[in-house]
């Protein structure tokens, strides 16, 4: 006996796709995936300054450059969370697996990230790309500079907040 669905009953289509999720889009992976490769780079950038560099920047900076995750009462970042699970248990960014364990909450933030994010991804992108096109060889020339370190963790300050 066919199912509705190979029957083509429409009303019954919602039975078959009860436990599929709407797709995210190209953006909303492309996101994600940029949001891990800032926090991979900003994390070992930060990792390899100098102790009077990281002092430069502040106390705030060494917990600015981590990954908070994602709100999972958030209708769009708890999407955003299950991608970002997806990929880390594909084995794709190993450097942050961490956050991704029962210590960390699976990455749940328990507050919106997003716009944080977004904000922070608007001073790394053009850093990144002129890193891309100056880099010279070898892993080094794609560290962040405590200067970039700072522009870019500063933008994870709501702009209303800025002294």
């Amino acid at each position: 006996m066919a199912s509705g669905f190979e029957s083509g009953y429409v009303a019954e289509y919602d039975d078959v796709f009860v436990a599929i999720e709407p797709e995210l889009s190209r953006r909303e992976t492309g996101l994600v995936m940029d949001i891990l490769d800032m926090f991979t780079q900003l994390e070992l950038s930060y990792s390899r300054l100098s102790e009077p560099e990281r002092e430069s920047l502040g106390g705030w900076a060494e917990h600015a450059v981590r990954f908070d995750g994602f709100d999972l009462n958030h209708r769009l970042e708890s999407r955003l969370l299950m991608f970002a699970r997806h990929l880390i248990e594909r084995g794709k960014w190993q450097q942050l697996t961490a956050y991704f364990d029962d210590q960390h909450e699976r990455g749940n933030s328990h507050h919106p990230t997003i716009d944080a994010y977004e904000r922070m991804l608007e001073e790394f992108n053009p850093i990144w790309r002129d890193k891309i096109r100056a880099a010279t060889g070898g892993p080094s020339s794609f560290e962040l500079t405590a200067d970039e370190i700072r522009r870019v963790t500063d933008a994870k300050i709501h702009p209303d907040n800025r002294k």
